[in-house]
């Protein structure tokens, strides 16, 4: 059993990994990886599994089947920036406008 000390480094170690690869990664998973994904279908244990062991699993298979993105794309900024000009920005409401 790992302390959670070491598991907290662990998972940190993993993260980090995951930050430094992200330009390397493809932008949508491949097969292999999206079928992989099928290993978490599986029926809860009883007992359940020692923490590294998930920590593993969810980086070991989850990792490769996700969809990356560090920014947005400029397609999609230049999109966001066209749609909001077509929403009004709402002003104030006071007391005696109701009337």
């Amino acid at each position: 059993m790992i302390d959670e000390r070491s598991l907290t480094a662990e998972a940190g170690t993993r993260a980090t990994r995951y930050l430094g690869s992200v330009n390397m990664r493809r932008g949508f998973p491949d097969h292999a990886a999206l079928d992989a994904l099928f290993k978490f279908s599986e029926d809860l244990p009883d007992d359940g599994r020692p923490a590294e062991e998930g920590l593993a699993l969810l980086d070991d298979v989850g990792s490769p089947g996700t969809v990356t993105s560090n920014g947005p794309r400029p397609s999609v900024e230049r999109h966001a920036r066209s749609r909001i000009g077509a929403y009004r920005k709402p002003q104030p409401v006071g007391l005696l406008s109701l009337f």
